[in-house]
């Protein structure tokens, strides 16, 4: 996972804002989200500081498209050699056009760009390593620490009421803190607090510059703080830690 200072991060959302990325870069995303129903942001080409080998980082959308390319033992491999298959493929088709046309070839002008040096040459294109980050997850915290104070704690104040002693919120999450352990459940069942989720929705919609963050993204959960007091020493470090 990258966070919101990260170049990577930076890249997406020009994206986002309409910049165009590298043709074959292009191609690729369009081809993922035909052939897998994964939604592809970025795509970045990179050399891994740990063992000097170059490595594809996708940026997907969502944790949804995520959850896409895993299986139980981690990336699913035959998806990574698909992708990395076609990679090399436009590589190809693109190369041919510029030689072609007397241009020097994607992959030439790509690793001039880079300025490596380094024992990366055209073979290390081939069965390239695949890897992937999330957009939302990082977008979101970053919305969060943007949504107006005002509006959120007029929200709390709104809804703090009929034994609820806390609410907090952070990006994809609500939590509801009641007085009593017991007093949990019937809370959990409770309407109201479907229209808070609703409420709080909208405040980060008024942040949300690319329309990603959709009302099912946001979850709500329950805690008491008779919990906080008895298991955390009434600490929100320790709660949070």
């Amino acid at each position: 996972m990258y966070f919101s200072t990260d170049k990577l991060y930076k890249l997406s959302k020009e994206t986002l804002r309409g910049k165009k990325q590298e043709f074959v870069f292009e191609k690729l995303a369009n081809w993922t989200k035909d052939s897998f129903v994964i939604n592809v942001i970025y795509i970045e080409f990179e050399i891994d500081k740990k063992d000097n080998k170059p490595r594809l980082h996708l940026i997907l959308e969502s944790q949804k498209d995520y959850q896409k390319i895993l299986s139980k033992s981690g990336y699913d491999k035959e998806i990574q050699s698909e992708i990395s298959q076609k990679y090399q493929e436009l590589l190809s088709i693109e190369d041919q056009n510029n030689i072609d046309q007397n241009k020097n070839t994607f992959v030439d002008k790509f690793l001039l760009n880079l300025g490596i040096k380094s024992n990366l040459n055209k073979k290390s294109f081939e069965n390239i390593w695949v890897c992937y980050s999330v957009f939302l997850t990082v977008y979101a915290n970053e919305i969060s620490g943007e949504l107006s104070k005002q509006k959120i704690a007029e929200l709390i104040k709104k809804y703090k009421k009929d034994n609820i002693w806390e609410i907090h919120m952070n990006s994809f999450y609500i939590t509801i803190f009641v007085e009593k352990e017991n007093q949990i459940e019937i809370n959990r069942i409770n309407p109201i607090f479907e229209k808070l989720k609703e409420e709080y929705f909208y405040i980060v919609k008024e942040k949300d510059e690319f329309g990603l963050f959709k009302k099912e993204y946001i979850n709500i959960g329950f805690d008491s703080k008779e919990n906080f007091e008895k298991n955390y020493e009434g600490n929100w470090y320790y709660y949070y830690k």
